[in-house]
């Protein structure tokens, strides 16, 4: 792999590579040829947009009224026809709620803090599902408190702890909410 990625030519499957080698061994998978087809058109079937800081509730794209639950999507220019929506928007007929860190996730909805969304189909259930993501800064463990003893052979002058400035890392949080389908 890094010698394609050094020779510029990365292999990059889209839909995942396992799921393009089981299309060549559907019999040992147990897999009819439907089936496959159809979770690989839905692992290619997505829709994601990186939210903005500052942008209404964390993302212009994709937008979830924390209000209402109701969703809206902005859509390309020759598009924009199939509108409902003001300035080009789409909004779609379900609501979604999050209920996984649904506190942290309305504190950056409502400070207009980046959330990317992210869209995808599961075959299986045949439902969509709105993911929403941020980064967010983690503060280090506080330091262990020392007795102020010197360790077992040292001397008091070598036994002082060292301070370093805290590092800073970022991992990402991700509730999942299902749209509820309003009839």
């Amino acid at each position: 792999m890094e010698q394609q990625i050094d020779q510029g030519r990365p292999s990059v499957t889209v839909g995942g590579r396992r799921l393009a080698r089981t299309r060549h061994r559907l019999a040992e998978t147990g897999l009819a040829e439907t089936g496959w087809r159809e979770r690989w058109d839905a692992a290619r079937l997505f829709l994601t947009a990186d939210g903005e800081s500052g942008a209404p509730h964390g993302n212009y794209t994709i937008t979830v009224d924390p209000a209402d639950g109701s969703l809206t999507l902005v859509l390309p220019e020759p598009l924009r026809y199939l509108a409902n929506a003001p300035r080009g928007r789409y909004r779609l007929s379900c609501t979604v709620t999050f209920h996984h860190r649904r506190p942290e996730w309305l504190d950056r909805v409502s400070a207009h803090r980046a959330v990317r969304y992210d869209i995808v189909y599961d075959p299986a259930r045949d439902r969509w599902y709105l993911d929403a993501s941020w980064s967010t800064s983690t503060t280090p463990p506080p330091a262990r408190k020392r007795s102020g003893r010197p360790a077992r052979g040292c001397s008091p002058s070598t036994s002082t702890p060292t301070t370093s400035p805290p590092s800073s890392s970022t991992h990402t949080a991700t509730p999942s909410a299902n749209p509820t389908r309003s009839r």
